[in-house]
């Protein structure tokens, strides 16, 4: 049965006539003529060509036909005139010279190419149909034919029609993996993902199948790539399977995001390997879980490579381990990497120093009371002038007063005070309610902090000298609640102290609640208190800075035309603010990334 359909052009082809004229076309040639040496077909190739590249094409087209002539097998000949009849709208008349050229050399599978493009640029559909069957019968058991018939078929007729041919193609062959790729592809093209993964798990059963032409094909797919693993897992796992095969499947699971799979083929994987083999595999599961996001997979591998490495090699492992458990959100499996490498360091080194002091802060929020104390003690002991032991006693302090021991958090403050500890010691006075000592305490920390840490501490001193005394008592409770990582907390105090306050302190207590709002990820609550200040406090002082972070707020949503009209609001009605110039900048980016937006005041 015929797979493909009867052309437009009907039974006769466009060019059919050109056969019965080919004998006036061969001036005085025949077969027996072929005894032009290569060195007489190389000199009339640069003849033609230099005639063609001086616009003689007429010469240029007498000298070729003359050449294939006497050399029907000359390639560049049929080629070049291919090109010159093409340029001149002629194509279909090097249909007779390329059948010559295939009587002599039926294998020639870029002229039988050739031939089937022209048939299919002239619309002689049925010649084309007869062609590709040729072609197939001159290469028995190639499935080259069929991959380029096929190719020039979707061009021409679509993915269908060029399906049919592979499948033809697929059932001349005897093999149920030919031509599996170019089929899914194929099915791709048409929608059919699920289909289309099936052929590319069968192209899988061939040991040398580009795995990564075939990852690439399923990133591409519509859809959740995870539900397309299976097929492809089943292919390279199916015995008799190859320790090739097998990372090959674990490969898969990693790249398409599938942390539990990739875990147990790993682990399989691994108990058939041995020596340097086990740990070479070990150590790229852990390079390619890293680089796809599954620290839990990486951390797996790296734990297991460590197992089998010499002890000089062990520290190097267990950095890279606390780093990903860090990364991965396990404290205890970082927490012993840490101890493992500070126990593998000389006591009194730098390195040493760093590790002990990296274990305290990451356990300053985690750890019982005594684990915490215990470590910074023994980094005390072995590192009394360390400069890292303010950092280390103000992270002690305010992991435990975030658990409610702020008596052991103050004492650790008071015994040896310092910037970051100062700066402790005040958010504890002012979670006392303390406010004169806590600004005292804060003032003085100021000149040793870092400049984006004073920063923020001068904000909230400023914030505070500006209100009354009970209104700033509740902003510097809510600060150090909000410290402490309890920013809901703070942030219902702030609400529930509002209708107490005078009037003129609740625009910039509800701009604070605003900031607490926005940096503990309350983005809508934040919008909503930013809104409030700009729209029922337009003289407030807060009004630039609560308008600006409102047009932001806007602006990550999407909302380009509220955050314009915030912004042009901003610049108008306070044009000598600090924050005007980062408002126009806004605006800016609005207008260029909009451009249906209005030209606003400038």
């Amino acid at each position: 049965m015929s797979l493909w359909p009867v052309g437009r052009s009907g039974s006769n082809p466009l060019w059919a006539p050109l056969l019965v004229a080919l004998p006036l076309l061969l001036p005085g040639a025949s077969l027996d003529a072929q005894t032009m040496d290569s060195r007489e077909e190389s000199r009339l190739l640069r003849e033609a060509s230099a005639l063609e590249w001086r616009g003689r094409v007429d010469e240029a087209q007498e000298v070729l036909t003359r050449l294939l002539a006497a050399r029907p097998t000359s390639s560049g000949a049929l080629f070049a005139l291919e090109r010159i009849l093409r340029n001149q709208g002629r194509v279909a008349d090097v249909l007779p010279w390329a059948d010559r050229f295939l009587e002599a050399d039926p294998a020639a599978s870029g002229v039988r190419y050739m031939k089937l493009r022209v048939l299919a640029e002239t619309d002689s559909l049925d010649a084309m149909a007869r062609e590709a069957r040729n072609w197939f019968q001159a290469e028995p058991g190639s499935p080259d034919p069929y991959r380029e018939v096929a190719r020039l078929y979707q061009r021409v007729l679509g993915e269908r029609e060029a399906l049919a041919v592979l499948r033809q193609g697929r059932e001349d062959l005897g093999r149920p993996d030919a031509l599996a790729v170019e089929m899914g592809d194929l099915l791709a093209a048409l929608g059919d993902g699920r289909a289309a993964v099936d052929e590319w798990a069968r192209a899988l059963g061939d040991p040398e199948a580009d795995l990564t032409g075939i990852l690439r094909r399923i990133e591409r797919l519509e859809g959740d790539p995870v539900t397309f693993a299976p097929p492809l897992l089943e292919a390279l796992s199916r015995p008799p399977s190859t320790p090739q095969r097998r990372a090959a499947a674990v490969r898969v699971a990693l790249q398409l995001g599938i942390q539990d799979q990739a875990l147990r083929l790993a682990a399989a994987s691994a108990s058939a390997l041995s020596g340097t083999d086990r740990r070479a595999f070990l150590e790229e599961v852990a390079r390619r879980a890293d680089e796809a996001g599954l620290p839990g997979v990486a951390l797996w591998a790296l734990e297991e490579e460590r197992e089998m490495a010499p002890s000089r090699e062990r520290p190097t492992l267990d950095v890279r381990i606390a780093a990903l458990a860090l990364q991965a959100g396990d404290t205890a499996r970082a927490v012993a990497a840490r101890t493992r490498l500070a126990r593998s360091l000389p006591v009194g080194s730098v390195e040493r120093r760093q590790v002990m002091a990296e274990l305290v802060r990451v356990e300053a929020f985690s750890a019982s009371r005594e684990t915490l104390l215990g470590r910074l003690e023994a980094f005390d002991t072995e590192y009394p002038d360390a400069p890292e032991l303010d950092e280390l006693r103000a992270l002690v302090a305010s992991g435990l007063a975030a658990r409610g021991d702020e008596g052991t958090a103050r004492s650790l403050v008071a015994a040896a005070p310092g910037p970051l500890t100062a700066l402790e010691s005040g958010y504890l006075h002012f979670q006392a309610r303390e406010l004169d000592g806590g600004k005292a305490l804060m003032e003085e920390a100021i000149p040793g902090l870092s400049p984006s840490r004073a920063t923020g501490v001068l904000h909230l001193l400023s914030s505070l000298d500006r209100l009354g005394s009970e209104a700033a008592g509740v902003v510097a409770h809510a600060a150090a609640e909000a410290h402490y990582g309890r920013a809901s907390s703070a942030i219902e105090e702030l609400v529930a102290s509002l209708p107490g306050l005078p009037d003129e302190d609740r625009p910039p207590v509800i701009a604070w609640a605003g900031e607490q709002a926005a940096s503990a990820g309350q983005l809508g609550r934040a919008e909503e208190f930013y809104a409030t200040v700009v729209d029922a406090y337009p003289e407030a002082r807060e009004f630039p800075d609560a308008a600006l972070a409102l047009a932001r707020l806007r602006l990550d949503r999407g909302d380009h035309e509220a955050a314009r009209r915030v912004l042009e609001r901003l610049i108008l009605e306070w044009p000598d603010s600090p924050v005007v110039p980062a408002a126009r900048r806004e605006l800016q980016k609005i207008r260029s990334g909009v451009g249906a937006l209005e030209e606003g005041p400038r």
